[in-house]
């Protein structure tokens, strides 16, 4: 019988270590490689707002994390949708952000894999910090130039916003106005006199309208290299998911619904 207890107590005190080791933050955690692990998404406990903090005071690692809203978008605003940003987390952050930059001793505490929507938005939460990011955007797209690949996330009182810009792409010559308008082989003929305008071309696809028509008159259209015809007439009742079957490239997928 003594035996049986005296196992029992190892057992129980084997596990109560254990346990210590899971929980105490002092502890830490890491990955096989010894490498920081990416901390849980989750919204933070409290109850209201945090009092937004003080110039220079420092991030503390275990309070209430930030809402966060990512936008992806070009020069220009046009929404660039399903961008993968790599953001890796930065300690110390000394609370001042872009004024300050990084403190020399700041070291990289945990990594973040975020993704876009087709509408070139992410609503998520994180901890609050300083961060620096790399990009795995989609297609063609190209983001600005810029060394500064950073940004901070310091407000308590409202949603942080993180702009990251993408360049406009040049329009190809065959999506000339004057060429498309002239080919559209659907064009109503009360048009056939007004200058069109041709908002946004990618390959086989435009957006195209006539602004000084009276009415809403854009159309996506595609060619098919010799002429164009309409793909649709907004307003429109067609689910991305059908337009994306149909081949029409993502940069358009904010003009259409998630159903």
């Amino acid at each position: 019988m003594r035996s049986v207890r005296g196992a029992l107590v190892i057992v129980g005190i084997a596990l109560g270590l254990a346990t210590a080791a899971c929980t105490d933050p002092d502890l830490g955690s890491t990955a096989a490689t010894g490498s920081p692990t990416t901390q849980p998404w989750m919204p933070p406990d409290a109850t209201g707002p945090t009092p937004a903090p003080d110039p220079g005071v420092p991030i503390d690692d275990h309070e209430p994390w930030a809402q966060t809203v990512i936008r992806t978008k070009t020069t220009t605003g046009t929404p660039v949708g399903s961008v993968i940003v790599h953001a890796v987390r930065f300690a110390p952050c000394d609370g001042t952000g872009p004024q300050s930059g990084f403190p020399a001793d700041a070291k990289p505490t945990g990594q973040y894999d975020l993704s876009t929507n087709d509408r070139g938005e992410l609503y998520t939460e994180l901890p609050f910090g300083c961060y620096k990011y790399t990009l795995s955007p989609p297609g063609d797209a190209v983001p600005v130039d810029t060394a500064a690949r950073s940004f901070f996330l310091l407000d308590r009182d409202k949603a942080n916003t993180v702009v990251i810009q993408f360049e406009d792409q040049a329009q190809p010559t065959d999506c000339d106005p004057t060429t498309v308008a002239n080919t559209l082989t659907d064009r109503l003929d009360y048009l056939a006199d007004v200058p069109a305008r041709v908002q946004s071309c990618a390959g086989e696809w435009a957006l195209i309208d006539w602004p000084t028509s009276p009415g809403d008159n854009l159309r996506l259209i595609r060619t098919d290299g010799s002429s164009w015809t309409t793909y649709t007439a907004f307003p429109h009742s067609i689910c991305w998911a059908q337009a994306e079957a149909d081949w029409v490239p993502s940069r358009f997928s904010h003009y259409f619904e998630n159903c």
